[in-house]
């Protein structure tokens, strides 16, 4: 009977051995890709007492909201329509902070007196929501504090997240909300530039249209900046985004605009536009930020980590291939740094030859494409050289910045390989 027990035993320790050995791989495989993900469902996971605030996270409220029910879930706009100039699609492509399609619309403010600066606009709750997270930033340049602006994560329901960027005062009653908790910044610093972070967990139920926070203004931006993400929507099937976040938050990016009833919703569709007036005629009017194609060059990419060099910001490594916001039809390539300065590349596509080849089309064939600026646009990033890119295999590109233009010989000199 013993030595049955001991076989028993040895059995039960060699399959307690290969499940660690298992689930070791498959943690340290999610590790060195940089997705570690515990589930499908970052928005309903508990944030442990060690952990940092997470202003977008904050479980103790949002669990506590009924389900999701439809998409008619707000009333109001945020910005009263008369003073809304236009909105921004999704897909923004802008270095550096966005070389990869921007998950998020940008409102733009009314101008001021000669349109040098927006105007001070009041930004109003878009509904009965629940604000459960505000961000605090301060800006400084060489030590000195040049603006400080706020964000907002709030909701309606359960499964949705709101959130507002570029808030340059809250209302008194949001002040109040946070001034009592104390925080030590989290410091981030890229160059002679230090971001100051503070986060806050609140709980505040707002009324449909009730202002709280103002934007724009002489030291304010020039867009109120929202977001929205919906667990309930199917996950965006990335090749490889880079910039999600612990979260994954951007796998599940949708467009505020479609939780507004018909009337409204036509009102604020009627608002996409670029700052000439040119409309987004193709589906999804809203904009995407998924182009990722597989077998070309066409999506999301950032450098290997042994291209990357000393004083690179955090944004850096991203370039993004893929379409305008505007006008799907038209191509932009945004590079954030490393290769080059930050900046764009926009161009009229050829479905044809290996200059500005629609990138789609563009696929590991063997052969160098070349990229070059040849069209006009809204952008104030475009870059003066070309851009030279071979597609290796799926996951893996060579690219080289230089300033020349494409009807010079095709050579590498110095390659950064891109993955996915």
């Amino acid at each position: 009977m013993k030595l049955e027990q001991k076989r028993f035993s040895y059995v039960l320790i060699g399959i307690m051995i290969i499940l660690v050995v298992l689930a070791s791989a498959f943690l340290w495989a999610n590790i060195k890709n940089g997705h570690l993900r515990f589930d499908n469902n970052p928005f309903e996971k508990s944030l442990s007492e060690d952990n940092p605030k997470e202003y977008i996270r904050n479980p103790a409220v949002t669990n506590s909201l009924p389900s999701c029910q439809g998409n008619n879930l707000l009333t109001q706009s945020p910005i009263d329509l008369d003073k809304l100039e236009h909105i921004v699609p999704l897909g923004l492509i802008h270095p550096p902070g966005h070389a990869l399609p921007m998950d998020h619309i940008l409102l733009l403010l009314p101008n001021g007196p000669g349109g040098k600066t927006k105007l001070k606009t009041d930004i109003r709750a878009p509904g009965i929501v629940r604000i459960f997270g505000i961000r605090s930033v301060i800006y400084k340049r060489d030590g000195v504090v040049e603006s400080k602006i706020y964000s907002i994560a709030f909701t309606p329901c359960r499964e949705l997240t709101f959130y507002f960027e570029a808030i340059n005062d809250l209302s008194d009653s949001l002040h109040k909300e946070i001034e009592l908790q104390k925080c030590e910044p989290n410091s981030q610093k890229e160059g002679n530039r230090e971001f100051l972070f503070c986060e806050y967990l609140v709980d505040y139920v707002t009324k449909a249209g009730e202002i709280i926070g103002t934007a724009g203004g002489l030291n304010g931006s020039n867009t109120l900046d929202w977001g929205s993400y919906d667990m309930r929507v199917p996950k965006l099937p990335f090749l490889g985004r880079g910039d999600e976040g612990p979260n994954n938050a951007v796998f599940y990016t949708t467009c505020p605009l479609n939780y507004y009833s018909s009337s409204l919703k036509d009102q604020l569709y009627d608002k996409l536009s670029d700052p000439d007036g040119q409309k987004r005629t193709a589906e999804p009017r809203c904009g995407e930020i998924m182009q990722d194609k597989f077998g070309t060059i066409q999506g999301n990419w950032q450098t290997k980590k042994e291209f990357r060099k000393d004083g690179d910001t955090t944004w850096s490594p991203f370039m993004g291939i893929g379409h305008d916001n505007y006008n799907a039809s038209k191509g932009i390539i945004g590079v954030a740094g490393t290769i080059s300065n930050s900046g764009t590349i926009n161009y009229e596509p050829e479905h044809n030859g290996t200059i500005n080849r629609e990138s789609s089309e563009v696929t590991a064939d063997g052969k160098i494409y070349c990229y070059q600026n040849n069209r006009r646009s809204n952008d104030d990033t475009a870059l003066s050289g070309r851009l030279l890119i071979q597609l290796l295999d799926p996951k893996t590109l060579k690219a080289e910045y230089q300033e020349k233009k494409c009807d010079e010989v095709f050579k590498f000199v110095s390659p950064t390989i891109y993955e996915r």
